[in-house]
């Protein structure tokens, strides 16, 4: 399934977010349905698609807000403060992206458009209010500390290297 797709298409279901947004796709060196997304882009007054991407870190702007999966792109997201709709792309993320809402560090919606859109609209309500606390929450749980973490936590438990 072409979650791409799928969450532009959330956006042109809502005319708020479809006037508003400015889409950007980042898209990995095997997405195969370009023309698809190519084709959704076309709808909005501005967007970009950045072709082969390897990590939202390489981005040469800001980006307020995203919608994605669970996973490392996710991290990535936490880390440089880019809050999140997760969406999951199978039934395993969907645990993934339930925990990740229950900490604090996302919001969850269902890989249908109105529901994805409703979580968007809910991540900027109130002059963003909700998208910077979900991007406070995952710069702290994401600190770039976790290595050291895990070794310490290997050390208390007898399992040093």
């Amino acid at each position: 399934c072409n979650m791409t797709a799928v969450a532009l298409n959330a956006l042109l279901s809502d005319q708020r977010l479809k006037e508003n947004v400015q889409p950007v796709c980042l898209l990995g060196p095997y997405f195969q349905q370009c023309e698809t997304v190519e084709a959704l882009l076309r709808f909005f007054s501005r967007s970009k698609i950045i072709k082969n991407c390897r990590s939202v870190l390489e981005l040469p702007f800001n980006c307020n807000i995203a919608i994605g999966a669970p996973g490392v792109s996710h991290a990535e997201r936490l880390y440089a403060g880019i809050p999140t709709v997760l969406v999951p792309q199978s039934e395993s993320h969907r645990a993934l992206c339930m925990n990740w809402r229950d900490e604090g560090c996302a919001l969850y919606a269902r890989p249908e458009p109105k529901h994805i859109a409703r979580q968007i609209n809910a991540l900027i309500a109130n002059k963003f209010d909700r998208a910077q606390a979900i991007s406070r929450q995952g710069q702290q749980v994401i600190d770039g500390n976790g290595a050291s973490r895990i070794v310490a936590e290997l050390t208390r438990r007898g399992l040093g290297i």
